[in-house]
This record gives C-alpha cells, sequence and structure tokens, in this order.
C-alpha cells in the first residue's frame, strides 16, 4: 500500500492513509474530511454547486495514493 500526501486547503494536508471518510451534506456548503486522528478539515473547492464533484475528486486521489496509482 503507498500512501501519499492530498492537499485539503490552503493550511492541511492529509496522509491518505489517515483520512478516515468525506461528508458533504445536502443543505450545506461544505465537504468535510476527517481523519483517523478525529481531525475535521473543511475542502477547499472553488463554487459551492461543485461541493459533490469536489467530494468525488478528493475521494478518487485518497483510493489512487492507496492503490499505488
Amino acid at each position: 500500500m503507498a500512501d501519499k500526501l492530498i492537499p485539503v486547503n490552503d493550511y492541511i494536508s492529509v496522509m491518505a492513509s489517515q483520512v478516515a471518510a468525506v461528508t458533504a451534506s445536502d443543505y450545506g456548503h461544505e465537504v468535510m474530511v476527517h481523519t483517523a486522528d478525529g481531525g475535521c478539515h473543511s475542502l477547499k473547492f472553488s463554487m459551492c454547486n461543485e461541493r459533490w464533484t469536489a467530494k468525488a475528486r478528493f475521494e478518487q486521489q485518497v483510493n489512487d495514493a492507496l492503490a499505488g496509482v
């Protein structure tokens, strides 16, 4: 299993193996990255209607890093 540092926002990056969950709500405009150590960080994306695309893109980056791609 490979591991990779993935940027969450301008201030935070996380190791792919430390990502526990990525959540987005139907009513909010945030995508939250939850880490194994209990941290919760807001994922940066440009437009509020892109939150689902940003969530999917981040999840794909985590999966690719863990697969060694």
